[in-house]
């Protein structure tokens, strides 16, 4: 993510009024955050593209709070998508 999409984030979130959620612009091999003080990591292709992947689990299971969860997605296609699907 750039600063620019943190800011994004950030605005939608406080227009929306969701007090409960962070952003952080950082790498996800080497996150910003405090030992056990996440509750959930949202991972979107991200891991995909880290250079450190070995490194991208622990760091993430160490700022999860006791019964956190990680969610990670990741797309791939095996073909091209339909013009109607992809527009």
């Amino acid at each position: 993510m750039t600063p620019e999409m943190v800011d994004r984030a950030r605005t939608k979130a406080r227009r929306g009024g969701f007090a409960n959620v962070e952003f952080h612009l950082g790498e996800i091999e080497n996150l910003p955050l405090a030992e056990s003080s996440v509750d959930v990591i949202i991972s979107s292709c991200v891991i995909n593209l880290s250079t450190g992947k070995p490194r991208v689990f622990p760091k993430a299971f160490r700022v999860l709070l006791p019964g956190g969860r990680l969610l990670v997605s990741v797309l791939m296609l095996l073909r091209p998508l339909l013009p109607e699907i992809s527009q």
